[in-house]
């Protein structure tokens, strides 16, 4: 796999998403990543709900947890939404404006990167950040 056309999901060794925002309590970090076989959970963020911040270091994933994300990537042809986006021109900055970033990193070493969100990330994310707390 050298070409970009050829990033296919199950290649996928690391996916991450973050957003920064003016409050702090709405401002997240999450990676699951793959080493020698096995896949792990990092993440930052504040409950939803309590605004109760969390901080997760490469905690164990089961296979299974990590197969159905990269299934959610497939379907929703998150890998192309990567590859072929397009920062919008501005004319202005905003010093706080709110930002967020996803990136995927392939097997090879290659990887897709945009300034945009996932709102089925954001929600796979947040529902397994609940589960480690």
């Amino acid at each position: 796999m050298t070409a970009l056309t050829q990033m296919r999901s199950e290649d996928i060794v690391n996916i991450s998403l973050s957003c920064n925002h003016s409050c702090f309590a709405y401002c997240y970090s999450f990676s699951l990543f793959k080493t020698d076989g096995k896949w792990f959970f990092s993440a930052k963020c504040s409950d939803p709900e309590t605004h109760e911040q969390t901080e997760i270091d490469n905690c164990p994933v089961e296979n299974e947890k990590a197969q159905n994300l990269l299934s959610l990537i497939e379907q929703s042809g998150l890998i192309d939404r990567l590859k072929n986006f397009c920062m919008p021109a501005e004319n202005y900055m905003v010093c706080d404006m709110t930002t967020y970033s996803t990136g995927l990193r392939f097997a090879d070493g290659t990887s897709v990167f945009a300034r945009t969100g996932s709102d089925k990330l954001e929600q796979f994310f947040f529902a397994l950040a609940k589960e480690y707390v």
